[in-house]
This record gives C-alpha cells, structure tokens and sequence, in this order.
C-alpha cells in the first residue's frame, strides 16, 4: 500500500478533496453528493471540523499545488492534469 509521500498524487487528490468537502459543508452545512446506498451516504455527516493548524496545513498545501500548475507543472497532479484535454481550457 502507498503512503502519501511515497506517491505525491494521492496525498494532492486528498488534499483537493477535503478542500471541496469542507468548503461544501460551510456553505451548506451538509454534503450533498450521490449516493446510493443511504446508510453510507455524505449526507449523513452532521459536522466537519478542523483546527487552524490543520486549514494552514489544507491552505499551505494547495497553495504548492496552484503554484506548481502555474510554474513547471512538475508535480503528479499538475502533470497530469497537463496531458489531458482540459488543460488548454
């Protein structure tokens, strides 16, 4: 199994995602994505918290992300992000 350091991807799409997820609950205070089976839905969360520390850390991290894209795209996600059809959109 790979951890996060080992493959930079993995810990950008988790660092993306809890991203949209957090921002989704403070603007909505749920989250509403599909689901089929109800008793693992998201939309069952009913808070979803973080300490400054742990924002700075979400903030500090997509701000690499941003800044890769807009630089050398050297990073996993950047570069594949790069090699798709949206990337001249």
């Amino acid at each position: 199994m790979a951890k996060f350091g080992e493959v930079d991807i993995l810990y950008d799409g988790t660092v993306l995602a809890l991203a949209e997820l957090h921002i989704e609950f403070l603007e909505n205070g749920s989250l509403d994505y599909d689901h089929e089976e109800e008793e693992r839905a998201l939309t069952q969360v009913r808070a979803f918290t973080a300490d400054r520390a742990a924002l700075g850390a979400l903030m500090e991290h997509l701000n690499v992300i941003w800044t890769d894209i807009e630089g050398d795209c050297e990073g996993d996600l950047a570069e594949l992000w790069r090699e798709s059809s949206a990337f001249e959109k």
